[in-house]
């Protein structure tokens, strides 16, 4: 059961490294350690994110929330959402994992109440969100 659980996580953290563009899990990924994991997928699907990301050109942040992170800050690249458009490109700088969407929601009008900076940033730093970037 042990070996089962660690090979879950290292599927897990290969997927949520992708966010940082360093890996992006594939299906062939699935038959690591001779498990099927299939089920996987529905797990991922069933977490919900509050994210931020910085503008890489203006440092603007963005916070938001989705249920698919790597497929969200992609739209957020093309140029699909009116309010990040301008800013293009955008890279994650920290995300949240929730069990659902209301805590999800919840906290992302927490983050989108911090109107100074330093302050979105002590409430990530205070929180144990993971991230690309350091805080301040």
């Amino acid at each position: 059961m042990l070996t089962i659980f660690a090979c879950i996580i290292g599927v897990w953290r290969s997927w949520s490294r992708s966010a940082c563009g360093t890996r992006i899990l594939e299906k062939s990924d699935s038959a690591l350690c001779g498990i099927d994991f299939s089920g996987l997928a529905q797990l991922v699907l069933n977490m919900f994110f509050v994210y931020i990301i910085e503008a890489v050109e203006s440092k603007r942040y963005y916070i938001g929330q989705t249920q698919d992170l790597h497929q969200r800050l992609k739209k957020h690249n093309e140029g699909k959402n009116l309010s990040t458009k301008a800013y293009i490109p955008w890279q994650i700088k920290w995300w949240k994992e929730l069990n659902t969407r209301s805590e999800a929601i919840r906290i992302e009008k927490i983050l989108k109440s911090k109107k100074k900076r330093v302050l979105l940033e002590k409430f990530v730093s205070e929180n144990n969100f993971s991230g690309c970037g350091a805080v301040g």
